[in-house]
């Protein structure tokens, strides 16, 4: 009878043993991996005088994202939104914060204009810059334009022409309501000879609206390392068509 229950008991034992190693061989089941959502950075535009960059281009919902913000010359940051909804500032200077939500990210940024910038370095400067222009009517055929100077100081700027324009310079305007870069002429150097020691361009006032616009003048012929481009700035109000 021992002999019996012996053996009874040997295979129970063994059976059991089978079951346990069976359920230590077996793989835990697989968890999901979180879901991550993408953080697109949206070029505005002034995206050519800025940087704007993130901590991540693609995370999960919860991580806490820091946006930096290289500041410009003639505008400052007034908001960085994340799909509409305002940043908070971050403890460095130029950057700003939010918590990753449970979907994609679009990231912008909103400028304010900062006051005229009058001089730049190696004395560049504005000569002639009419701060009120008057809009005349479309089919006007004199008197329609009107010219701004820029003095590039002691660093002379190559005078060479690309469109029709000098390559080193590029003029835009803030407000493209009140003044479309559409009516602003290319830069031309004062000068005949290679390197121009001032240069000007005219606003066509046939296609500018009431209103006011900041006109920015920027010179980046001597570097293409952006903080040495020399800036100029100026606040135009635009009257309208006089009767």
């Amino acid at each position: 009878m021992k002999k019996v229950l012996s053996i009874l008991f040997g295979t129970v034992f063994a059976a059991s043993m089978g079951i346990a190693l069976v359920g230590c061989n077996e793989e835990p089941p697989a968890t999901e991996p979180a879901q991550s959502y993408s953080i697109t950075l949206e070029e505005g535009q002034f995206s050519d005088y800025y940087d704007l960059s993130s901590n991540y281009s693609k995370t999960t919902a919860g991580t806490e994202i820091v946006i930096t913000v290289e500041q410009l010359v003639f505008a400052t940051v007034a908001h960085i939104y994340a799909n509409g909804e305002i940043c908070q500032e971050g403890e460095r200077e130029n950057t700003y914060t939010f918590t990753m939500p449970s979907e994609n990210v679009v990231v912008t940024a909103e400028f304010e204009i900062l006051p005229d910038i009058e001089t730049a370095a190696d004395e560049m400067m504005w000569t002639t810059a009419p701060t009120k222009i008057t809009a005349v009517a479309e089919d006007a055929i004199i008197w329609y334009e009107e010219q701004y100077v820029v003095d590039f100081g002691s660093d002379l700027v190559l005078n060479n022409y690309v469109d029709g324009g000098m390559s080193a310079v590029r003029i835009f305007s803030t407000n493209q309501d009140v003044i479309p870069d559409s009516a602003i002429s290319k830069a031309e150097g004062l000068t005949d000879t290679a390197y121009a020691s001032a240069a000007e361009f005219t606003i066509d006032l046939r296609k500018v609206s009431p209103g006011t616009a900041t006109i920015v003048f920027v010179e980046r012929a001597n570097t293409y390392y952006q903080p040495a481009w020399r800036f100029l700035s100026k606040t135009i109000t635009v009257l309208p068509v006089e009767e």
